[in-house]
């Protein structure tokens, strides 16, 4: 607990550090906002519209953000373990996002396109093109 209240407030240079990062940043920070969130509140979407419709906007975030971190972690770490040469955390971070919306949009496509998949055909797809990513990745980047 913070007795200080002006050391438990966020201060104004608090908050233009925060602003400044997210300028320099901004292609990871929307890298990491598609890579995360879209993933998920497309799949909330897809699978369970009333839900979608439902929720307000900071509990579907979080929904969205569960969903996807997952994969994301796991891919995170084969990222960091199999690479054959010294990327970068912050490009390792993103290689790992890129193929978090490419697993997801292509198990999604099929979603749209067959109608029917339940959501454990959906995981068994993410788990199916994750293995094969994880394979196939030092191939890839050579």
């Amino acid at each position: 607990m913070c007795y200080n209240v002006e050391k438990c407030r966020i201060g104004e240079r608090d908050m233009e550090k925060l602003v400044e990062f997210f300028k320099d940043n901004i292609l990871s920070v929307i890298i990491v906002v598609l890579g995360i969130l879209i993933p998920g509140v497309s799949t909330v979407f897809l699978f369970n519209r009333e839900l979608f419709i439902n929720l307000d906007v900071i509990k579907l975030l979080i929904l969205s953000a569960c969903i996807t971190t997952n994969s994301f972690v796991t891919i995170m770490f084969v990222v960091v373990l199999k690479s054959p040469f010294d990327y970068p955390k912050y490009v390792q971070m993103q290689i790992a996002l890129m193929v978090n919306i490419l697993i997801f949009l292509v198990m999604l496509l099929i979603k749209v396109f067959w109608r029917n998949l339940s959501i454990e055909q959906f995981i068994i797809g993410i788990i199916l093109l994750f293995g094969v990513f994880s394979f196939s990745y030092r191939k890839i980047i050579k």
